[in-house]
């Protein structure tokens, strides 16, 4: 794995990290409108499935 790859994977996994932050604030902590916290959520789990495919592009098969 060279260098650029590294570096792409590891920022995703920080992204990933944020996004699950943001998915578990969204769902328990802030105090949103119904609607609002289930658009929101809706985004934060595209985010992890984004961050999941990008995942398995960098480290699937060669």
């Amino acid at each position: 794995m060279d260098k650029r790859t590294k570096i792409k994977s590891a920022v995703t996994i920080l992204c990933m990290a944020a996004s699950l932050f943001a998915l578990y604030t969204f769902l328990f902590v802030s105090d949103l409108a119904p609607a609002w916290k289930t658009a929101l959520c809706v985004v934060a789990v595209f985010w992890l499935i984004s961050g999941a495919s990008n995942l398995l592009t960098y480290f699937g098969r060669k």
